[in-house]
This record gives structure tokens, sequence and C-alpha cells, in this order.
């Protein structure tokens, strides 16, 4: 499910977080205007909701994420290559097929991917 929502000016001042009837759930939200003090005015808000059965309600709640949270932090590359990680992306645009991308160890950091771009 995505929608788009307005917020008042000071209402979301850093990150904001999804809750749907009081549980965090997972969330992305896409900033598009913020006011001229920094805080958002408008976002795309996508997010997975379970099946709600006919004529239910849910609450649905959108606040500033708490500062601190130790599953809400920025991952490095650094981050990764201390782990197992692997990725491969695959590209398709206007139908043309570009070669895979390898994110590896030996490219990591260097601005650039392997394959024809």
């Amino acid at each position: 499910t995505a929608f788009g929502h307005v917020f008042a000016k000071g209402q979301i001042t850093g990150q904001a977080e999804m809750l749907i009837d009081g549980r965090r759930v997972p969330a992305q939200v896409d900033v598009k205007r913020r006011h001229d003090d920094g805080s958002v005015r408008f976002a795309v808000i996508s997010t997975i909701v379970d099946k709600l059965p006919g004529g239910a309600t849910a609450k649905v709640e959108l606040i500033n994420a708490e500062s601190g949270r130790s599953d809400r932090r920025n991952v490095s590359a650094a981050d990764l290559l201390k782990t197992d990680f692997d990725a491969t992306v695959t590209l398709t645009q206007l139908r043309q097929h570009w070669p895979e991308i390898d994110f590896s160890e030996n490219i990591v950091g260097q601005n650039r991917v392997a394959g024809r771009m």
C-alpha cells in the first residue's frame, strides 16, 4: 500500500515511523517536500498492511522515529564487508537488459560498478 501524506510544520522533524494499532510496522517514507524549518511537509509512504475484514478499522499513526533506536541506523560499506553480505543487481530499462552488477568487496567504495552501463 502506498499513499501520500501532508504533515504540519514541525510534526516530523527527523525520520518518520508508522504505527498500526500501536505496533511498529516496516514502512518506506520518501520525503518529497520539507517546510522552511526542515521538518517533513509531504511524503509518500509505502508499507504492507495486514488484511482487514470488511468493515474493520485500524488506527494508523505517523510519528517521529525514536532517536538512538538500535534497529534504525545507517549501514556503511565497511559494516557490510564484516558480514557475508552479497548482492547482484540486474537493471532493465526501456526493454534493454544490462549486465549484472556485482557489488563485491573489490569494488566497494570505488564509485564504480562492474559491467557496461
